[in-house]
């Protein structure tokens, strides 16, 4: 008998999903229709206990900067441009590619090892250290200075 993904306690929330989508989805998963409202996007990020973003191929989520923006811990695939964005927090972290056991192993442990205000503060900081103008600015300057030399 195979065991249930998910303890009792727990909740995965998609957003994103088509009706159909959402009819066929198993107990423990509620699924929610695509969102362009920005104060709904905050409320769902917001109230998560973390973002699991378990993409194939992304050059550079949004997504991910939206969840640590909103103080919501990242667990993703390393996969793309997803690790460069979680790479040097001390919250968010990155999983081998369709390692669903990993990614499950390693929320619980941030669950179990942070407090939810610990957790939200390293994530936001994160966010303002690392996807702020100023930095994408002279990440940019940086770049262009080096091929220009080239």
């Amino acid at each position: 008998k195979m065991q249930p993904l998910l303890n009792k306690d727990e909740l995965i929330i998609l957003v994103g999903l088509n009706e159909k989508q959402i009819e066929e989805l198993p107990e423990g998963v509620i699924g929610i229709q695509r969102t362009s409202d920005i104060q709904e996007l905050i409320a769902l990020y917001s109230r998560a206990e973390c973002y699991m973003n378990l993409t194939h191929a992304d050059s550079y989520p949004t997504t991910i900067m939206e969840a640590m923006a909103c103080g919501t811990p990242v667990i993703t695939y390393a996969t793309g441009g997803c690790s460069e964005m979680v790479e040097k927090s001390d919250i968010s972290t990155t999983v081998k590619k369709e390692d669903y056991s990993a990614a499950l192993k390693k929320f619980r442990h941030i669950l179990n090892t942070t407090s939810a205000e610990d957790r939200a503060n390293k994530s936001r900081n994160h966010a303002l250290l690392y996807f702020n103008d100023e930095q994408q600015k002279a990440a940019y300057k940086k770049l262009y200075s080096k091929l220009k030399a080239k």
